[in-house]
């Protein structure tokens, strides 16, 4: 007599899918672990962090020529920009939220038009309200912290609408 058939369990059943899951919570993961605050930071490195964010001065640049920068040499753009403060101008081209939440806005130069596939700039902010009251295409002023360049998306963190 034929022994039964033994079931398979969900996951050997569907591999594909199982794949695009274990992709899905390792980008999830990776995305967490590189945005998020330590909150087992103490008081004192809070203080501290405060206050270097008060001190924090912002250059206004011209988003083309910060653009061209990062074009040119992303090294030597991100040994001058990193960490330091920046205003620019620029068209909003997308409001949305990254993986784990963070709202963002992408901006592009303002010259340019609609197709427009070059280098782009991401603004990160704290909080999704300070975003309600923008639209796609419109000229705004932001400032912020520049962070890194990755894939042709230049970061900014804790940025603030200016005007």
């Amino acid at each position: 007599m034929p022994e039964p058939e033994k079931k398979k369990n969900w996951f050997a059943r569907h591999k594909v899918l199982t794949v695009i899951l274990a992709i899905i919570v390792v980008i999830a993961i990776a995305g967490s672990n590189g945005s998020s605050d330590k909150s087992s930071t103490s008081n004192s490195s809070n203080a501290e962090q405060k206050t270097a964010e008060t001190e924090l001065t912002y250059q206004e640049v011209d988003i083309t020529k910060f653009i061209e920068a990062f074009d040119t040499n992303q090294l030597s753009a991100e040994n001058q920009y990193k960490g330091k403060g920046v205003q620019l101008k620029g068209k909003i081209a997308n409001i949305s939220e990254d993986i784990t939440g963070n709202p963002f806005i992408m901006v592009r130069p303002s010259s340019v038009g609609n197709l427009y596939t070059g280098t782009s700039i991401q603004c990160f902010f704290k909080n999704k309200e300070d975003l309600l009251n923008v639209a796609n295409d419109q000229i705004v002023m932001v400032k912020g912290k520049v962070n890194e360049q990755s894939l042709g998306i230049i970061m900014i963190k804790d940025c603030q609408i200016v005007e």
